[in-house]
């Protein structure tokens, strides 16, 4: 009977031990990137959200302005859903509201060396944080292993973008100006953004 009873608690152990690692694997980030920064040091969290804030401090210098309206086409938007894709909700989120705080705080790193929230384009950056979350969120869970999956996402982010910012920036242009200003140009840029942000962590999934 001892035998039988320490068999028993052994199985029970075993199966206990499985059921962990099972839990353990659903909470822990799928993000690529987001699930190896999670084992490291507070010195590498800390360079990781910094390096994220550089990366989308270059993205938005590609910027083409717009006569009609006070919102430019920029690389803001593909570097948020690269970044929450491969760094998931808890990174990428940080590194998108550390970019936006410095950048409100005086240093040049928005759209064409800008600096300031202007009240006309502040909602594209709220949505931006948003975005993060959201995309994260699904890179978290798994959605960065297929293009469908990847792409689905970052359009979900786009509709938080884009929603924060045609909000705030309907208190500064007319109402049937409104998707011209703040929506109808940018849909197809960022349709092929979000296609380059899903393909590239998609690949490198497979790698």
């Amino acid at each position: 009977m001892t035998k039988v009873a320490s068999y028993a608690s052994d199985l029970l152990d075993y199966n206990a031990t499985l059921r962990y690692k099972e839990l353990m694997s659903q909470t822990r980030s799928q993000a690529q990137i987001g699930y190896w920064v999670d084992d490291k040091n507070a010195v590498t969290k800390i360079a990781s959200v910094v390096l994220g804030v550089a990366f989308l401090a270059v993205l938005a210098q590609v910027a083409i302005p717009l006569p009609f309206t006070p919102v430019p086409i920029t690389g803001q938007t593909f570097g948020v859903a690269l970044l929450s894709l491969l760094l998931g909700r808890k990174w990428g989120f940080a590194s998108v509201v550390l970019y936006v705080c410095v950048g409100a705080l005086g240093l040049p790193v928005f759209a064409q060396a800008a600096s300031g929230l202007k009240l006309a384009s502040s909602g594209y950056l709220v949505g931006m944080c948003m975005a993060s979350v959201v995309i994260g969120n699904l890179a978290d869970s798994g959605y960065t292993k297929t293009f469908g999956k990847a792409y689905f996402a970052c359009l979900l982010g786009s509709i938080c973008t884009f929603g924060c910012g045609l909000l705030v920036l309907s208190n500064f242009v007319p109402k049937g100006m409104l998707l011209m200003s703040g929506l109808l140009p940018f849909i197809p840029g960022d349709l092929i953004k979000s296609a380059l942000a899903a393909l590239i962590v998609s690949r490198v999934g497979k790698v």
